[in-house]
């Protein structure tokens, strides 16, 4: 089978619009690619979901060739997948490739949350050692609620049934209430919201978009912990931040805020906010490049290669 670029006649070129490691450019160039500048001529796109493509980018990039995009994760949120159908651009996302490392940062929230660490960590940086009034929970005891259970609300189930948890309910939009799905029992939004830890892992949509928010948070428990690890839009944060005020919200965990625009909610004792650390670790990462590198060889028919399979 042919390496060529359908363009050019030569090896495909793949431009990396956004900062990837060196595991993914190696694996690329020694596959049958070739590297462009992300503003250069490429027949392929890979990004994470940092970067926009709106009809406007995309033209450009097909002018210069492009013809296919690879999100390097899950949800197509920031592409405009329209654009490209229109434009005759293949789009492609990895679904569930970081699932399980997503979990698990997902899972560590949580039980930083239950045991009040970030207040802790606060008041000890403060000077003071506040012991007696940060009384937890025990997450054995806890009733805990997923919202969104593709791939990963599932990983998160599993990895809370290994270490132990007083309830799990979950809520899909493909789900019905009472369906069980993975073990686990699908309820209605509001009696998921209801539950004392609430994990939401859901693609953005028009009908996630604020999905906490006004319409729902009379449905919260009060002192409810909300770990986000979806997108940021998925919560409204002007009602986040009054429901934090009032305590309907006792602490919120989130890995997908902005640093800049989320500056006033970052810096309450009562949130923890990390840069988009769910999937970065080396074998997740790997992982996707393994991926990324086999989806532009059956789209370009490059032919297969094991070249860097295995973990450096």
């Amino acid at each position: 089978m042919s390496s060529h670029s359908p363009l050019t006649g030569a090896r495909p070129r793949v431009a990396l619009l956004e900062t990837f490691g060196l595991d993914l450019i190696r694996l690329l160039e020694a596959s049958g690619f070739q590297i462009a500048t992300p503003e250069g001529n490429a027949d392929a796109a890979i990004l994470r979901s940092g970067t926009h493509l709106d009809r406007a980018r995309l033209e450009h990039l097909v002018q210069r060739g492009l013809r296919i995009v690879v999100r390097a994760g899950t949800g197509l949120d920031n592409i405009d997948t329209v654009a490209c159908a229109a434009l005759g651009v293949a789009v492609h996302s990895l679904p569930g490739m970081s699932a399980r490392s997503v979990a698990e940062v997902a899972l560590s929230f949580g039980l930083a949350l239950l045991h009040h660490l970030e207040l802790g960590h606060h008041g000890m940086r403060a000077g003071r050692f506040e012991k007696a009034t940060l009384m937890g929970h025990d997450l054995e005891s806890c009733d805990v609620g997923i919202v969104g259970f593709g791939a990963t609300g599932r990983a998160v189930a599993r990895l809370l049934r290994l270490v132990g948890v007083g309830s799990i309910r979950g809520w899909s939009r493909s789900a019905c209430p009472g369906q069980i799905v993975d073990g686990v029992v699908m309820a209605s939004l509001p009696a998921v919201l209801g539950q004392q830890l609430v994990f939401l892992h859901l693609p953005l949509a028009a009908e996630t978009h604020h999905l906490v928010g006004h319409a729902t948070a009379s449905a919260l428990a009060p002192g409810v912990l909300l770990v986000n690890m979806s997108r940021r839009e998925v919560v409204d944060h002007a009602v986040l931040s009054q429901l934090l005020d009032a305590g309907v919200v006792g602490a919120y965990a989130s890995d997908v805020l902005d640093p800049i625009a989320d500056l006033d909610l970052i810096r309450r004792g009562n949130v923890i906010a990390t840069p988009h650390l769910g999937a970065q670790t080396r074998s997740t990462q790997h992982k996707i490049a393994l991926a990324v590198r086999d989806t532009l060889q059956r789209h370009f028919k490059v032919a297969p290669t094991s070249t860097f399979d295995h973990l450096q």
